[in-house]
C-alpha cells in the first residue's frame, strides 16, 4: 500500500508541473526535425550549452539555465542522440572560462566541439518580451560553426519566474536539525526522534543527504515470557518460576539518501527520497524470579544484560519543503523504513546451559518485523 501511494504521488507530481518541460520538448522536436533534414547521420553526438540571459528579468530568474537544463533532459531521453552530460560540459566550460557567457563565437564553438568530441552544439539566448520569455535556439556544426537549425518558442514569464523562485532559493549545502516520532508497531516501540543531517544539492532538482537520528531514551517492553521452573532441569530446578523480559531503550539510524524536488503549490516543493540505512536498537534484558528472589549456583538469578541489534535496510520517503527567512529550509517528512527482521538474542549470562538452550529454542528462534514509520519536521541552515 505504501509503495502504491509513493508511486501515485511521484507520478502526480510529474504531471502537474510540466509547462517549461512541455515548451522545451516542442523546441527539441522542431530542432531535431530541421537537423535530420540536413544530415544523413543516424546517431548524433550533441551538447547543450547554457543559454545567454538577455535583459534584467532573464538574468535575475536565471532563465537561460532553466530552459537549457529542461532542453538537455529531452535530448538525453532521445535515442537518436548521444548526449554529453551537463556535469562534464560545465566543468570544461569552466576551465575555458565560457560557462558564464551562454553564447559563444565561432572560434569557441570549434574549440568546445573538439574537446567534447561532439557533432553539434545547441546554443541560444532567452530574452524578455512583454509577459513572455522568448527562447531562441540554434544548432551549430562543431567543425565548421555553421548553424544548420534554428527555432524559437515563447514561455509565459510568470511560469518561468515561478519555477526560478521556487528552485533557486535552494543553497548548495544545508545543515538540518530534525525532530519527529517513530513507530515500530511490531516491536511495541513508539518514541520521539531527533537528528542531524547534511544535505548537498548537486543540481536544482536533486540532492544527496547523510543523516543520523536517535530516539529518546525509553523502556518500551519488547517481550516478556513466563518460564515454569518445571520446564528447566539441570540436576535441580530453579528456585521459582522465571520471567524473561526485554525492553527497547533507544533506536539509532545512519542514512544515505538520494532525493529530488519539484515545485508544488503555495510556493512549496514536493520531494521524494530513497536511501539505504543502518539501524541500531539498544535493549535491556532481564531474567528474574516471579517472586523477586535470587539464587546462586546452578542458576544465578537475577540476570541483567545490555544488548544491541544491528539492522540494515532501505527507506522511502515523501515530503513538502518551503524556504523561510529567504534561504532557510522548513520541511515536513514522512518515511517508511524497511529493515532486516530482528532475530532475538537473549543471553542467560553466567548461567545454566539448559536455561540458555530453552531461551534459544523458545525466544531466540523467533524473528520480528522491525519495519517502522517516521513522521517529522526539519529546519535547514544554509552554509
Amino acid at each position: 500500500m505504501v509503495f502504491k501511494f509513493l508511486i501515485f504521488l511521484f507520478a502526480f507530481n510529474s504531471l502537474i508541473f510540466a509547462s517549461v518541460d512541455d515548451s522545451m520538448y516542442e523546441l527539441k522536436k522542431d530542432l531535431k526535425s530541421k537537423m535530420f533534414n540536413k544530415t544523413d547521420k543516424k546517431i548524433l553526438k550533441i551538447a547543450v550549452l547554457n543559454f545567454k540571459d538577455i535583459g534584467e528579468d532573464a538574468a535575475k530568474s536565471k532563465a537561460g539555465e532553466i530552459v537549457s537544463s529542461a532542453l538537455s533532459k529531452h535530448f538525453i531521453n532521445d535515442k537518436d542522440f548521444v548526449f554529453v552530460e551537463r556535469n562534464r560540459l560545465d566543468k570544461i566550460l569552466e576551465e575555458l572560462r565560457l560557462n558564464m557567457l551562454g553564447i559563444i563565437d565561432e572560434k569557441d564553438i570549434k574549440r568546445v566541439g573538439l574537446i567534447l568530441g561532439v557533432d553539434w552544439l545547441v546554443i541560444g539566448e532567452v530574452s524578455s518580451v512583454g509577459n513572455e520569455f522568448s527562447v531562441n535556439a540554434r544548432v551549430a556544426n562543431s567543425e565548421t560553426a555553421e548553424v544548420i537549425a534554428a527555432s524559437n518558442i515563447n514561455i509565459d514569464k510568470e511560469v518561468l519566474l515561478k519555477e526560478s523562485s521556487e528552485l533557486y532559493n535552494l543553497s548548495k549545502n544545508y545543515f538540518n536539525i530534525t525532530g519527529g516520532a517513530i513507530n515500530f508497531s511490531d516491536l511495541n516501540l513508539k518514541a520521539s526522534s531527533f537528528g542531524l543531517e547534511w544535505r548537498h544539492n548537486y543540481s536544482r532538482k536533486n540532492y544527496i543527504k547523510f543523516s543520523f537520528k536517535k530516539s529518546s531514551n525509553n523502556s518500551d517492553l519488547l517481550d516478556k515470557k513466563f518460564i515454569s521452573k518445571w520446564n528447566i532441569f539441570d540436576s535441580v530446578n530453579p528456585a521459582d518460576d522465571l520471567y524473561v523480559e526485554e525492553t527497547i531503550k533507544s533506536a539509532s539510524s545512519f542514512e544515505f539518501v538520494y532525493g529530488f524536488v519539484r515545485k508544488f503549490i503555495f510556493n512549496t516543493r514536493f520531494k521524494g527520497e530513497i536511501g539505504a540505512n543502518f539501524n541500531m536498537l539498544s535493549s535491556k534484558q532481564n531474567i528474574y524470579y516471579v517472586s523477586g528472589g535470587s539464587s546462586m549456583g546452578t542458576f544465578n538469578i537475577p540476570v541483567s544484560n545490555d544488548a544491541n541489534y544491528y539492522l540494515p535496510g532501505l527507506n522511502f520517503g515523501i515530503g513538502i519543503e518551503k524556504n523561510i527567512f529567504k534561504s532557510h529550509l522548513l520541511s515536513f517528512d514522512f518515511k517508511y523504513y524497511k529493515l532486516k527482521k530482528l532475530k532475538r538474542d537473549v543471553s542467560a549470562g553466567n548461567n545454566s546451559s539448559v536455561l540458555q538452550n530453552y531461551i534459544d529454542k523458545n525466544i531466540n528462534s523467533k524473528e520480528i518485523s522491525s519495519d517502522y514509520l517516521y513522521l517529522g519536521l526539519s529546519l535547514g541552515f544554509p552554509f
